[in-house]
């Protein structure tokens, strides 16, 4: 979404405004300035982005070749990752911090949830490639 709204690729240029961010964000000024910003305006912006992503997801997606496993790597982590906003306040209270993380944001379980699956079945591809070594005979 970033290389559609700016025709810049490079990123080291994504990199560097990565690390201004992040180190403007130390700074109390900065912080206030942003908490100044009305709430419709940030809604407007933050539609526009989350609309822009989606757009660049859905052609990323137009370009997979969907068989069962890349089905199941896509769908499991995004129907687990919204069946964790029905997660009871009484469960999400007794998980230990990282936990409450994982089901209280499901863009942050989703993620996760893809990368394991996505590594899983990598794995488990890489060894059924592995080529079988005969014994030696003498």
């Amino acid at each position: 979404a970033l290389l559609r709204v700016t025709r810049v690729g490079s990123r080291y240029v994504t990199l560097t405004t990565g690390i201004i961010l992040l180190v403007l964000g130390g700074f109390g000024m900065f912080d206030a300035a942003l908490v100044a910003i009305p709430t419709p305006v940030l809604s407007g912006a933050t539609a526009i982005l989350f609309s822009m992503l989606f757009a660049s997801g859905i052609e990323v997606l137009s370009r997979v070749q969907w068989n069962r496993g890349n089905l199941l790597a896509a769908g499991m982590p995004f129907i687990l990752a919204m069946g964790a906003f029905f997660t009871p306040e009484a469960v999400q209270a007794a998980l230990p911090p990282w936990a409450r993380l994982l089901l209280g944001q499901p863009l942050v379980m989703g993620a996760v949830l893809s990368l394991l699956t996505v590594g899983a079945f990598r794995l488990a591809r890489t060894r059924q490639e592995e080529p079988r070594l005969e014994p030696a005979t003498t």
